[in-house]
């Protein structure tokens, strides 16, 4: 069971875009996401009354539309950083109309794999439940994640949710529509390729959180994203993949996610692959007020891609789907 924070009381609100900003615990041991919530149709200032009237009409016709949600996976090699680090993506995914929810999670070292996976399922179920409150359309949701996020994002869409335990919350029930679309921005697709290469470059901060996580090169290996596609039996489609790899990524190396290209590929899943020139490892999230910089390209390809893999769904329409409490 969760409880919503006072939602009159946001952390913070985005005043250019009137993007609203709510915090509520979605997890049983109080861990909290931050929901973005689109801006509303705002009223008419015309002074025709047709005009008025039609604005009126569309914002009405807004209102009995359900909107694509995206669940944020914040990076931080699985032992740092929260909810807030992807505001800046987040806020341009929001103002382009879609529901946001950027989620704090357990981490490495005091937790260990796969306990921000379950938390992210559980994160997925509580959306669920509470589409109709934040006029989310539960057939079309998807998720994004960056550098180690990236990574989380990708078991989500590509694993079931786990089996429910007395010690994690409640699961979805069986025909919960999957996941829509992957965004990976930088991710680290194989856990283990990764701990190795930073063996030889010696990020010792790398090895320390990667370790801390997942305690064993065995549980790494196990968490590998190319290995998992590689032995896939199910004959459900991948869900689309979008991958966005900065050329100058230090954290990543690049054979890394060519290899998740390559494994996607051949289980016949839909990827798209962009690479920023001259853009290091988490460009993606600094502010830049150029209108040309490499960040405002990337969330126009985001929303771009969200665009392509989901609808907009009427209420009257949509099918509702639940969860367990």
């Amino acid at each position: 069971m969760t409880t919503e924070l006072s939602a009159t009381a946001p952390s913070w609100n985005d005043t250019s875009t009137s993007v609203t900003f709510l915090d509520v615990v979605y997890h049983q041991d109080g861990y909290k996401m931050r929901l973005y919530v689109p801006p509303s149709s705002s009223s008419s200032s015309s002074s025709s009354v047709v005009a008025g009237e039609r604005e009126r009409e569309e914002g009405e016709e807004e209102k009995n539309r359900l909107r694509p949600a995206v669940l944020d996976i914040h990076g931080g090699t699985w032992t740092n950083l929260d909810r807030t680090l992807d505001v800046v993506c987040n806020t341009a995914l929001a103002h382009a109309g879609y529901v946001v929810a950027a989620i704090d999670f357990r981490m490495g070292p005091v937790h260990q794999h796969p306990a921000a996976s379950d938390d992210i399922h559980t994160a997925l179920d509580w959306l669920r439940h509470h589409a109709h409150q934040y006029r989310i359309d539960p057939q079309q949701m998807g998720v994004l994640g960056s550098s180690s996020g990236g990574h989380l994002a990708l078991l989500a869409g590509l694993l079931p949710p786990p089996a429910h335990t007395s010690d994690t919350p409640p699961v979805p029930e069986a025909g919960v529509p999957p996941i829509q679309f992957i965004v990976a921005l930088w991710p680290v697709a194989d856990p283990y390729e990764r701990y190795r290469y930073a063996q030889r470059v010696g990020r010792q901060d790398l090895i320390t959180n990667t370790k801390g996580y997942f305690g064993t090169e065995l549980a790494m290996k196990a968490a590998s994203i190319p290995r998992i596609l590689m032995s896939r039996t199910e004959t459900s489609p991948l869900p689309p993949l979008l991958i966005v790899k900065p050329a100058e990524d230090a954290n990543v190396p690049l054979d890394i996610t060519f290899d998740l290209v390559r494994c996607y590929q051949k289980n016949d899943g839909y990827v798209e692959y962009c690479s920023f020139p001259k853009q290091p490892h988490a460009f993606g999230l600094t502010t830049s007020r150029e209108e040309d910089s490499a960040t405002d390209r990337m969330n126009q390809l985001i929303i771009h891609f969200i665009q392509r893999n989901t609808t907009t769904t009427a209420t009257t329409t949509a099918t509702a789907t639940t969860s367990r409490e």
